[in-house]
């Protein structure tokens, strides 16, 4: 017997949300969801990176558990995104098409094979992740003594935070947030 999650947070990833079935129905949506596409994920839906190109998800599992995993590919729309935004400038010395092909073409080069992976133990709160590395959640801070904002702590293996664009603190919180959504509601509710 499958059982299907419902999640207010990962709703907008997928478009929507599907409802528990009823345990004397859950054969006959079972059969239902087997025979259904899989969900859409929207583009970007995977932050892999605070600046430049995200990737869409391709799987989404196990989420508020201790075995929650995702992966993503970067997709014609990632790139697309990413090119028409244009944070390093490289659009304006090429086409936003060739910075699109270059883009892509940059996921699989040098034996890459352009998937991108992450996964969570929700109940030890530890993030492994396939561009960031691991890192473990010590708990919250307030940053600012005006504010009542709570940011989450994560620290790498070196004893390192994941702070600003360079240490991962965008995609490390934001893929923790899809993967561990109950743990995080911790900060999100600040």
């Amino acid at each position: 017997m499958r059982t299907v999650l419902t999640l207010t947070c990962v709703a907008a990833l997928l478009g929507g949300c599907s409802q528990q079935a009823p345990a004397e129905k859950a054969d006959t949506a079972t059969a239902a969801a087997a025979a259904a596409p899989a969900p859409a994920f929207k583009a970007g839906s995977m932050p892999i990176h605070p600046v430049q190109v995200n990737a869409t998800l391709t799987s989404l599992t196990g989420v508020d558990t201790a075995d929650a995993s995702m992966s993503g590919r970067v997709a014609q729309a990632d790139a697309q995104e990413f090119c028409e935004r244009d944070p390093n400038g490289d659009s304006a010395r090429s086409s936003v098409g060739e910075c699109v092909s270059s883009t892509l073409a940059s996921e699989t080069a040098e034996g890459g094979t352009g998937e991108h992976t992450a996964s969570a133990d929700c109940v030890a709160g530890t993030l492994s992740s396939s561009d960031w590395g691991d890192f473990r959640l010590t708990g919250t801070e307030k940053r600012y003594e005006s504010s009542a904002t709570l940011y989450p702590v994560f620290i790498n293996p070196e004893g390192g935070q994941a702070l600003g664009n360079a240490g991962g603190e965008y995609p490390v919180t934001a893929m923790f947030e899809i993967l561990c959504p109950a743990r995080a509601a911790a900060w999100k509710a600040s």
